[in-house]
């Protein structure tokens, strides 16, 4: 290869000697270390090869020594290449005149590249150099991006450090943004850790003063968790005084959020016409050339409008101060589509879900996106349940391999006992499609991710309810913002009061509902017998 490459740049020659002697050629070369190849007999008297360029002349002078006729056949290499030109001066000026414009080229920025951003766009940030004169076309030496960055940085305040390197005809813009610290709490002034919606408490931890709720406590907005404010004596100390603290502590509960969507059956949806339509244009820097526009705009009626910039460059190393970018219309009509019921409640699940996830704390779990499955004729409900939720699909295939491997010799139905319920044994055997009797050594690769998938989402269809007579808790009732939260009466009739069930809350079993009526109840008895009170009192 190096060889070829030499030959290549130092140019080569194939010549034909005529001689009644042609061998005499050869020795003649030999003798005068003129390296030679490709040696090539056409006749008796002739014959061909390939020498240097530089050894053609040493070649000719020797061979009219011996009477022989040297002529050449055709050449290669880039004297040759270049020697073609030597003439033309038109092309060499043209040649010179690109070199140059390249080497102007080279000293003005005609694209960007900006890195480090996530939350601000790339737009702003190219806008806010622009504004400081740093856009396409601008002249390398022109600025200093310390400068830039001092201009910039004022103007987006969530960035903390900007800069610019430029490198051939691209400006490459590295960026920081700014992280916000979080505000820290005043710890010298005494403070109180209050509900922040109604719940029911599952677990409380003080951190700096006194918990008043315990777990399986139903409280509700604004009602105190953990007081700052600590009396220390009592009755026992009473010269120790009250303890003012800054109300610190981690409160867990379950809490439920009533979302409503509206997704309309009839909407209007997208038609196009395929009547799709184009323009190019030509950008130069920040100048633009439309090519074959006749107009403001080919697109009269409703369409949408897809943007498309190709920046052009020399064999993709240089970048060229010119940009191809061509608009492509799509004209479309509006028609109104009817959508059927399931679709509807399937569409407002999704709406519905992502409105629960913005409201809730990135450490917030969701136990349930929905406490009722209704529609039994409409829609078809399937659970999917985890039966090893501690072991991810990896870490389950080791231990089934684990497993088998100790117990090769046995049957597949008895390996079953160590990882499932006894009851559960024989419908897992029937729906895995494994004989419960193969022994555990000839179970194959696909039927051990047969049995990893089932343990890992097994499947079972719910058909329809439970008659009442089994049911636990009943669902709906009053509505709760009819209900005054604090004495449980009612909003639209006076003297009324509900608790327990009568009221539109369930929760899960547990002895969670067990604790809305004990707390609904105790609320509204002592609500009614206050009311009673007072109202005796008046008379």
């Amino acid at each position: 290869m190096l060889k070829k490459t030499v030959k290549l740049l130092r140019g080569s020659v194939r010549v034909r000697a005529q001689s009644v002697y042609p061998e005499r050629v050869l020795n003649l070369c030999s003798a005068r270390g003129i390296e030679f190849w490709d040696l090539k007999w056409l006749s008796a008297s002739e014959l061909s090869f390939c020498l240097g360029r530089g050894d053609l002349r040493a070649l000719r002078r020797a061979a009219e020594g011996i009477g022989a006729e040297i002529s050449v056949e055709s050449t290669a290499g880039a004297p040759f290449f270049l020697a073609r030109f030597r003439r033309r001066y038109a092309l060499l000026a043209g040649g010179a005149l690109c070199c140059a414009l390249l080497l102007v080229n080279s000293l003005f920025i005609w694209d960007f590249e900006v890195t480090g951003n996530e939350t601000v766009p790339t737009e702003t940030i190219l806008h806010a150099l622009s504004e400081q004169g740093v856009h396409r076309g601008t002249f390398v030496y022109s600025f200093k991006s310390q400068d830039i960055c001092n201009r910039v940085l004022p103007e987006l305040n969530d960035l903390c450090w900007l800069a610019v390197n430029v490198r051939g005809c691209r400006a490459y813009v590295q960026v920081r943004e700014r992280v916000r610290a979080p505000e820290r709490a005043n710890e010298s002034v005494p403070t109180n850790v209050v509900a922040k919606r109604a719940g029911l408490v599952t677990r409380v931890r003080a951190l700096d003063g006194e918990k008043k709720v315990l777990p399986g406590t139903s409280v509700q907005e604004g009602q105190l968790l953990i007081a700052g404010v600590v009396e220390t004596g009592g009755t026992e100390k009473p010269s120790v005084t009250t303890r003012f603290l800054a109300g610190k502590g981690e409160v867990w509960a379950r809490t439920w959020y009533e979302l409503s969507v509206r997704i309309p059956l009839s909407y209007e949806q997208k038609t196009y016409t395929g009547g799709e339509k184009r323009r190019f244009s030509l950008l130069w820097g920040e100048n633009r050339l439309k090519i074959g526009a006749k107009g403001s705009s080919i697109c009269h009626g409703d369409c949408d409008k897809i943007k498309n910039q190709t920046p052009w460059s020399l064999f993709g190393l240089v970048s060229l101060p010119i940009t191809w970018e061509t608009e492509t219309y799509l004209p479309y009509e509006t028609v109104t589509v009817t959508r059927s019921r399931a679709a509807a409640e399937t569409i407002g699940e999704e709406v519905l879900k992502a409105q629960l996830a913005a409201l809730l704390d990135k450490d917030a779990l969701v136990l349930s996106a929905s406490a009722h499955m209704r529609h039994f004729d409409k829609k078809a409900y399937r659970l999917e349940i985890d039966l090893k939720p501690a072991l991810d699909e990896q870490m389950l295939d080791k231990r089934l391999l684990s497993d088998f491997e100790k117990r090769a010799n046995s049957d597949y139905r008895n390996v079953l006992g160590a990882l499932l319920p006894q009851k559960l044994i024989d419908t897992f055997v029937d729906r895995s499609g494994i004989p419960p009797h193969e022994k555990v050594h000839d179970i194959t690769r696909a039927q051990r991710e047969t049995i990893r998938t089932l343990l890992k989402r097994w499947t079972v269809d719910i058909a329809a309810p439970m008659p009442v007579e089994n049911a636990i808790i009943t669902s709906g009732g009053v509505k709760v913002g009819e209900i005054d939260p604090k004495t449980m009466a009612s909003k639209k009739v006076g003297g009324l009061y509900f608790a327990g069930e009568m009221i539109d809350v369930d929760a899960y079993t547990g002895g969670y509902n067990l604790q809305i009526a004990w707390a609904t109840g105790k609320a509204a008895g002592e609500a009614a017998a206050d009311a009673l009170l007072a109202e005796q009192g008046a008379y």
